[in-house]
């Protein structure tokens, strides 16, 4: 019995610790608690008691804005469709946005368009009741769809 590693052993050992390392530093990173800047904790929208909308009717929407291309993007030639979560206040003002699915050169101008759209006050949203006796400020919350599509050449 030979009791030297051959390279080639030592090359697979190798690579096991370092898939080993690599598995504990994502863990690490992943199961850390999310600072400010974590998409969880942007659009955890739980403390509102917000009532989720599934669906909302179109003459709901007062104002829909279209979100700009970007142009990061456009040199990329890549299009995204861009899911938006909102937070809508009984006045139909858009109160928070928060980007949670598509391609993040999309997020910044997809949550920003969709702060700017408004709905009807009340109008066909279902809101969270306020507590009896408390005036509590009510919420629903919905998503918007945005499809980004890169820009035809104009040769």
């Amino acid at each position: 019995m030979n009791n030297f590693v051959t390279f080639t052993e030592f090359r697979n050992l190798n690579s096991v610790i370092i898939l080993l390392f690599s598995s504990v530093v994502l863990f690490a990173q992943s199961a850390r608690i999310g600072g400010p800047h974590s998409s969880h904790d942007r659009c955890d929208f739980s403390k509102y008691a917000a009532v989720p909308i599934e669906y909302y009717a179109k003459d709901a929407v007062e104002r829909k804005v279209v979100p700009k291309y970007p142009v990061a993007a456009a040199k990329q030639r890549v299009g995204s469709n861009v899911s938006v979560k909102i937070l809508i206040d009984e006045r139909g003002h858009i109160v928070r946005a928060c980007a949670t699915f598509g391609n993040k050169l999309f997020f910044k101008n997809a949550e920003a368009a969709a702060k700017l759209w408004r709905f009807k006050p009340k109008y066909g949203l279902a809101f969270s009741s306020a507590p009896e006796g408390r005036k509590r400020k009510r919420y629903a919350s919905a998503f918007i769809v945005f499809e980004f599509k890169p820009p035809e050449d104009r040769n």
